[in-house]
């Protein structure tokens, strides 16, 4: 077990190696046959009290958690098939056996809980639809190519080229984030902490429930990369739109930032149908200091000009960079859609600098000049902390469990975990 120096100068273990192996049970899984829990346990003891004991598992060693080496297109889209309009469609067996009758199993688990006096309190999806990560440790998939072009956006000193770069990195993540699994929702105060392989520093923390907001920041000398992310969802008939709501801010060294927006998601085929998802709607990058903004409007799928044009492909987009001009009253949008509108007639365009198009699954293009190719740059990878917080994800039992392949400890212990957490905001609620 490696060693570091701690302040005091005595050796202590680092906590990424610390109960990966069992204490006192003949089961290569479970940590402890007599403990409650292990060391960095997410339950609360006092809520542990009078309930059953679950079995503690062994912690994850670092390379079961280090994420796996850069992919290209085959491997990202493993299980995904692109159909001839340009949605991605869900072919993976296992996985569409895995989600189907889910909702059928949510409806049941809600009847018995209204015969039971209990409402949706309590209402959990089934394990076997998520994949054994938190939400922090998915939305680092959006940002494997910071290596690449955030770098590169934080040597730059020309504006255009600093906005070009982010455009880049925000476009050339996209694929990245298409798997139809569903990431564990993170527990309040969860964190995550690792590093690029070029030495940026990542950290992400799960700061409130409700609603529910994770906080980032990506640590580079050239660059700071922060936010919050906000994911508002909307079920209709057999579609889920999913939005994420607030900023994404890269600041550099001379404090100049670009503040930039992702687009949204429409999943379909959630009840019947063949199940696919595309990325919709309007991405905004604004950089202040010196007026340059980019609007890229993602397709809809729509036809455009005469009636012989073929509809756009849902995995295009276009748009443009240009020189903004400061409005004398700052205008108010009404919606969310009606902002969008306005955007994509450029209302305050002051200069055009360049037009902007492409596939989040091909390259992106600007004055059609390839900038970036889905088939020529890899992404980078994650590495793990190997001293992290008590609170990091990978010491959440629901997920190790799910890790090791124990759908019925992984769902007991997700059960467990989110009573706890409606137990934590009781008492919130009451110290008010």
């Amino acid at each position: 077990m490696e060693k570091v120096e701690s302040n005091s100068s005595e050796k202590k273990e680092l906590r990424g190696y610390v109960c990966t192996k069992p204490l006192d049970s003949s089961s290569p899984l479970i940590l402890s046959d007599t403990l409650p829990t292990g060391p960095f346990s997410f339950l609360d003891p006092k809520f542990q009290k009078e309930k059953p004991r679950l079995p503690p598992p062994v912690y994850l060693s670092m390379g079961m958690i280090t994420m796996s080496k850069p992919k290209d297109k085959a491997q990202a889209l493993k299980g995904l098939e692109i159909t001839s309009n340009g949605e991605l469609k869900l072919t993976d067996e296992e996985i569409l056996k895995k989600q189907r009758g889910v909702i059928l199993d949510v409806i049941k688990k809600l009847a018995k809980n209204v015969l039971e006096g209990k409402g949706v309190v309590g209402l959990s999806l089934p394990v076997r639809i998520f994949e054994p990560r938190s939400t922090l440790e998915r939305l680092i998939d959006w940002w494997l190519f910071a290596p690449i072009y955030l770098s590169a956006a934080g040597k730059a000193t020309d504006p255009v080229v600093r906005m070009k770069n982010v455009i880049a990195f925000m476009i050339s993540g996209l694929h990245l984030s298409a798997s139809q699994l569903k990431p564990f929702n993170p527990l309040l105060g969860e964190t995550y902490q690792g590093t690029f392989e070029d030495g940026t520093q990542i950290y992400c923390e799960h700061t409130s429930h409700h609603p529910p907001i994770a906080n980032f920041l990506l640590i580079n000398p050239d660059y700071k990369y922060y936010g919050r992310y906000e994911f508002v969802a909307k079920l209709s008939q057999n579609k889920l739109y999913i939005r994420q709501v607030g900023p994404n801010i890269v600041e550099f060294n001379d404090k100049s930032k670009i503040v930039f927006h992702l687009p949204g998601i429409k999943a379909k085929g959630m009840i019947m149908g063949d199940r696919s998802c595309y990325y919709h709607g309007v991405s905004t990058f604004v950089d202040p200091t010196h007026k340059i903004k980019t609007v890229i409007k993602f397709s809809s799928g729509k036809k455009t000009g005469s009636f012989f044009n073929k509809k756009k492909r849902r995995d295009e987009f276009e748009g443009k960079i240009y020189y903004y001009k400061e409005h004398e009253k700052k205008k108010a949008f009404k919606s969310k859609k009606e902002e969008h509108k306005e955007e994509l007639k450029f209302y305050d365009l002051e200069k055009e600098i360049c037009d902007i198009s492409g596939s989040f699954l091909e390259k992106l293009c600007f004055n059609d000049e390839e900038f970036w190719n889905i088939d020529k740059v890899l992404p980078s990878r994650a590495i793990p902390s190997e001293d992290p917080l008590p609170s990091d994800v990978r010491f959440r039992e629901d997920l190790i469990w799910l890790k090791y392949g124990n759908l019925k400890n992984a769902e007991d212990w997700k059960l467990r975990l989110e009573e706890q957490q409606r137990w934590d905001r009781k008492l919130r609620l009451k110290e008010k």
